[in-house]
């Protein structure tokens, strides 16, 4: 994310949370394009999110939890109006249309997703929106509540 920035105009990346990699943390503070918050509360962070333009939600694919999981950022997202840049759930982004896929560590297609999405106000509102729409008719909390709830009666 931070290679896919540098130079860019008018995009400021905003990272937030504990920082293991010493050298990736310096790295960071190089870059006037790069803003870290440090470790926030999760009501800062949806405040900081809600400011987002976008979000972008990157998974190494070597993990086996990304092939099944739903991360937290897909619904914060959604809930927020906000089109996410990620690399997996191609299948549900899609569905929904709610956001960018790319492929992890691919710089130049992190970077094109970003500048589409810095050029057109009208697509980062309709990906928005979808999101949004998706959220409040299929995967807010209460419906996501019953599906679990469900899931687990049947194993029962």
């Amino acid at each position: 994310m931070v290679a896919a920035i540098r130079d860019l105009n008018n995009v400021r990346l905003v990272i937030a949370g504990n920082f293991i990699d010493k050298e990736l943390y310096a790295e960071i503070l190089e870059n006037p394009n790069v803003k870290y918050a440090g470790v926030l509360k999760p009501a800062d962070a949806l405040d900081l999110e809600a400011a987002s333009d976008a979000m972008i939600a990157l998974y190494d694919p070597e993990n086996p939890q990304t092939e099944i999981c739903m991360p937290t950022k897909f619904f914060e997202s959604m809930m927020l109006r906000i089109p996410i840049i990620t690399n997996i759930r191609a299948d549900l982004v899609n569905e929904i249309g709610f956001g960018m896929i790319v492929e992890y560590g691919n710089v130049e297609q992190i970077r094109s997703a970003i500048i589409t999405l810095r050029d057109n106000p009208e697509l980062r509102k309709r990906l928005g929106n979808n999101g949004r729409k998706a959220f409040v008719e299929k995967y807010n909390w209460g419906i996501m509540e019953q599906r679990l709830f469900n899931a687990y009666n049947g194993v029962i």
